[in-house]
Parts: structure tokens; C-alpha cells; sequence
């Protein structure tokens, strides 16, 4: 079962940090897709729905080894599909997922003026 915890520790080289940091956007990208479905935003020209999209950037991100095991061609988490949690885990998964990057991001020195509130969730 793949862990989501705000800040593993401070990565010992740059491939370490640029790893956590790609681990840290994929979570973020995986609660950015499931507000969309929620919202009931068309999927992309191209794709049947979102839950296509999902399976094939899980398999991505396994193949890549960022993501561990997969439930039902989703992210693992609590031992089951992230489309799976309820809304308060869904919400705690999501605060955890933007602080994590903010996180990654500010040591990365992509803060503005070095001001936390500042870092920005994107690339």
C-alpha cells in the first residue's frame, strides 16, 4: 500500500528530491482529477472518461516506480482505490497532497522572495 505522508525527510541527492517531488505532483494531480470527475467535467478529447485517464497515469506512475501497488487500476490508499475514499478521506488525502508539494516546491527555492505562502502547486 503506497504511504502519503507530508514530508519524508530531506532527500540525500538531486535524483531523491526530483523523485519525491514528481511523487508529491502526481498525488496532487490525482486529487485535482477526482474533483473534476465530481464536478462532472467532460474527459478530454480523446478519452472515454477520467477514470481511463487515471488507470494509464497509475500504470505510468508504477511503471516509473513512484506508485507501489495499484487497486483496480487506481492509486492505493488505505488498501483501497483512491476513487474509493470517502469524502473526509478524501479531504485529509487532499490537504496532505498540496502541503507536500508546497513543501517540495519551497525547498526547491520556487517561493518567491523564499515566502511559504507564496510557493506555488505548479510546475
Amino acid at each position: 500500500m503506497e504511504r502519503l505522508v507530508l514530508f519524508p525527510g530531506m532527500p540525500r541527492s538531486d535524483a531523491e528530491r526530483d523523485r519525491e517531488r514528481s511523487l508529491a505532483e502526481l498525488w496532487l494531480w490525482r486529487a485535482r482529477t477526482r474533483e473534476l470527475i465530481e464536478r462532472g467535467t467532460p474527459a478530454p478529447r480523446g478519452f472515454r472518461s477520467f477514470d481511463e485517464i487515471v488507470r494509464k497515469a497509475a500504470a505510468n506512475g508504477q511503471r516509473q516506480k513512484l506508485l507501489g501497488e495499484l487497486v483496480d487500476g487506481d492509486f492505493a490508499l488505505f488498501g483501497r482505490a483512491y476513487r474509493d475514499l470517502d469524502e473526509s478521506e478524501f479531504a485529509t488525502v487532499r490537504s496532505l497532497a498540496i502541503e507536500r508539494l508546497r513543501a517540495h516546491n519551497w525547498l526547491c527555492g520556487r517561493a518567491p522572495s523564499n515566502r511559504w505562502q507564496d510557493t506555488p502547486l505548479d510546475s
